[in-house]
C-alpha cells in the first residue's frame, strides 16, 4: 500500500489521506475516513476498531507509520483546512 493510501478503519475503503475530508485523532493516531458516516461512527466507539480483533488483527487501519512522516502529514490538513 503506498504511502499516501490507507484504508478507512470502519469500512475498509481505500483513502488518500492527502485529500480526505474525514479524519479523528485518538491516541496520538490520526484515523482517515471515506464519509462523515463512517468518522461517525468510529468516533462514537473507538475501540471496536484500535483493538485487535479476528476482522481487524492489527488494531487499526495501515497508515503512515513513520513519525516525522505522520508530522509532515499533520502540517499539510492544517494547511488545508485553514
Amino acid at each position: 500500500m503506498s504511502l499516501n493510501i490507507t484504508k478507512d478503519p470502519v469500512c475498509g475503503a481505500r483513502v488518500e489521506v492527502w485529500t480526505v475530508k474525514w479524519t479523528s485523532k485518538y491516541f496520538s493516531r490520526i484515523y482517515y475516513f471515506c464519509s462523515e458516516g463512517c468518522k461517525d461512527i468510529f468516533d462514537k466507539s473507538h475501540a471496536k476498531y484500535t483493538t485487535p480483533s479476528s476482522k481487524n488483527p492489527g488494531g487499526h487501519a495501515p497508515f503512515i507509520k513513520n513519525d516525522y512522516s505522520q508530522q509532515i502529514l499533520e502540517n499539510s490538513l492544517r494547511a488545508l483546512n485553514r
